[in-house]
């Protein structure tokens, strides 16, 4: 399994960069993580202080779907969203926006995390038969009767769109008990894409069907400012010497984000996300660890196109969506000896998801109601079995599976009624998905390690793919329909990793490959018409046939000396169908390089790079368009003194115009940005 670990704590926004250290890890569960971490490891000193979409680039394997300046979309190795699984300490959360404005990363902040874990494979993870999952995990109030209170506060501004955010963490340690808090509160105005400002407004100033975003006559993208704020609090008691009990809360607010990409913006975001958790550890007994998990959220969004001007709203639309999820996780150990172990989890959810729009034609015709997710649910039971050996001296190896029922269906009349518009298949479908696993490990000698990974799975199809009702998709201007007699998907994984490890220098490289059978994807259905203005028609999910695709990624870490290194982290993928349609969301080469000089007594500077080569690859079937290269050049510093820490660093130091493969509609990223942040810890 291929695991890349991301702590985030950050001193401030400049540390995760220019106080980054990648090393690789070798732990005796097998896992191989990519560690990306401030030089003091136990520093919050400003934690939060750089977003979550800035922490996910810097992961090879990784990119975004930007429709604006916030809630960009994750994407792992090209695994779209019914693919890919999006957690918060395990627990599943999912979308409510139709037009996916909400990934799950847009429910947290930085300051909320403790570290952020992508996996490719199921070894050891709470992802059931997705065939990959990023997991946000929070952090937790620490027990220790050597500390009582502590805690710290800080302040960012960006210079490009006027952002202000304030933040601040606050915790209580005891002995039996301990508490942690801590919040944010974010404000952006509209941004400034690079290039020059003339010829944006030139190029960009005036809206067409085919031009959705704009620029005004400051040469700002229109509809691009957000505000938001976000609370997390966790409470921890040990009952006893083995076992402890914890409590999660996290709620997100956000109110009138504008998507220039998009049609419509969003009036709010809101999610409320709660768990209790009771964990027992005890060496020696039949069974060694127990980890209980009961948890449920909330999410509440609704589109608004009232602040668009007129002539750009084809007819006024009020699209909401809410979806609840509750859910409970168990996990245990049982040692067979020293060496070996078998580790379980029992994992069952259940999800609800109602979206609907409203469209009001003119002020003298009836206003028109359709349920867009037609009142679905699904409810999903799984269990992972999984043995592992480790002699601790130079191999060890994990052999498991698992295998899930999904029961999904439609719960009220009038959503039974939609469906049947498009569709006189049965609503309700059950499905029993199933994956095998393998991986071992080879430790050749001290500086060097061997690691391979094989699974086959197959995975039940998303609520949208069995469920749409005209959801619109900007990327091939298509409207999407549902069909509840889709397929499982199905996929094989394969990948290789060889690591070396010696004083200064940290290095490994990757290789993997996929290959899909019932690849799930749209076709156009000639025999519908859409309803969305201007749509080229609509498109039906249905199983297609094979596809394939193949990587490698990169990364490399030296320190010439107590001061100063380099990192570089370099992905490369290739994808494509049976048909020789190049995949989707597949991003071209990539490469990120970062000199840095760490004087903790001193300063701290770094000069970083990101390049993106030019993607030919693409195709028309999918929607998507050729994209230019670019590269652009950061740098930053940064000084720390026994509770300040003070911050600066420019972002697209040139101003750039440029935007990335998978942004929507080629929306151009942020141009030239001055950050200066301040915080102070107690």
């Amino acid at each position: 399994m291929r695991s890349i670990l991301l702590i985030a704590l950050l001193i401030v926004s400049y540390s995760s960069s220019a106080q980054t250290r990648l090393k690789d890890t070798l732990e005796a569960d097998g896992i191989k993580e990519v560690t990306i971490q401030t030089s003091d490891n136990k520093s919050n000193h400003g934690n939060g202080h750089e977003k979550v979409t800035s922490l996910l680039e810097k992961i090879p394997g990784i990119s975004l779907i930007s429709r604006g300046a916030f809630a960009q979309e994750p994407v792992l190795r090209g695994l779209n969203e019914n693919q890919l699984s999006n957690t918060i300490n395990g627990m599943r959360i999912f979308s409510a926006c139709t037009d996916r404005m909400d990934p799950a990363s847009s429910y947290i902040e930085p300051n909320n995390l403790s570290k952020i874990v992508v996996n490719t494979s199921n070894y050891n993870q709470t992802i059931g038969n997705s065939m990959g999952n990023i997991n946000f995990q929070l952090n937790t109030a620490q027990i220790d009767s050597n500390r009582n209170w502590d805690g710290n506060f800080g302040t960012v501004w960006n210079s490009n769109n006027n952002e202000q955010r304030y933040l601040g963490t606050i915790n209580y340690h005891s002995s039996k008990w301990a508490f942690h808090m801590d919040g944010i509160y974010r404000k952006a105005h509209d941004y400034t894409p690079g290039g020059n400002k003339d010829s944006n407004i030139v190029n960009y100033g005036t809206w067409s069907n085919k031009q959705v975003f704009t620029v005004n006559q400051q040469g700002k993208i229109n509809f691009s400012q957000y505000s938001k704020w976000n609370i997390h609090a966790n409470t921890k008691y040990a009952i006893n010497n083995y076992s402890q009990l914890s409590i999660d809360y996290v709620q997100d607010e956000a109110h009138n984000i504008g998507y220039p990409a998009l049609t419509m913006d969003v009036s709010h975001a809101i999610a409320h996300i709660a768990s209790i958790e009771y964990n027992w550890k005890k060496a020696g007994n039949f069974i060694s660890e127990v980890h209980e998990k009961f948890y449920l959220n909330s999410v509440n969004h609704a589109m608004d196109d009232t602040k668009r001007p007129i002539e750009q709203v084809a007819m006024h639309m009020d699209m909401p969506g809410k979806d609840h999820t509750i859910g409970n996780l168990l996990q245990w150990d049982m040692p067979i000896n020293q060496q070996q172990k078998i580790s379980y989890q029992l994992e069952s959810y259940f999800f609800r998801w109602n979206a609907s729009m409203t469209m009001y034609p003119t002020a003298t015709q009836t206003k028109m109601f359709m349920l867009t997710i037609p009142d679905a649910q699904k409810l999903d039971n799984n269990l992972t079995i999984n043995y592992n050996y480790n002699n601790f001296t130079n191999w060890e190896f994990n052999i498991g599976g698992n295998i899930e029922y999904s029961m999904n269906k439609l719960y009220s009349d009038i959503g039974k009624q939609q469906l049947s518009t498009i569709t006189m298949s049965h609503n309700s479908h059950n499905y029993i998905p199933f994956n095998i696993f393998a991986d071992a490990r080879y430790i050749v000698n001290t500086h060097w390690n061997i690691y391979g990974t094989f699974n086959s799975q197959s995975r039940s199809p998303m609520t949208k793919e069995l469920y749409s009702i005209y959801l619109y998709n900007p990327t091939d201007n298509y409207d999407y329909i549902g069909n509840p007699n889709v397929k499982q998907e199905k996929i094989q994984h394969i990948e290789l990793s060889v690591n070396y490890h010696k004083d200064k220098l940290h290095s490994s490289i990757s290789v993997f490959g996929y290959q899909f059978s019932d690849y799930i994807a749209g076709t156009v259905q000639p025999n519908k018409e859409a309803m969305t203005a201007n749509a080229r028609g609509v498109k039906q999910y249905q199983n297609i046939g094979s596809a394939h695709s193949f990587g490698a990624e990169w990364s490399l870490n030296y320190s010439f000396d107590p001061h100063f290194s380099i990192i570089n982290n370099s992905s490369y993928q290739y994808g494509k169908d049976n048909q020789g349609h190049a995949l989707p969301l597949i991003q071209p080469f990539r490469d990120f390089t970062q000199i840095s000089y760490n004087n903790p007594n001193l300063i701290n500077i770094y000069l970083s790079q990101q390049l993106s080569a030019t993607q030919n690859h693409v195709s028309s079937f999918y929607g998507e368009t050729r994209t230019p290269g670019f590269i652009i050049f950061n740098a930053g510093a940064s000084r720390e003194w026994q509770q300040f820490a003070l911050n600066i660093q420019c972002n697209n130091i040139l101003n750039k115009y440029y935007y990335e493969h998978l942004d929507v509609l080629k929306l151009p990223r942020m141009g030239r940005n001055f950050e200066c942040s301040i915080s102070y810890k107690f």
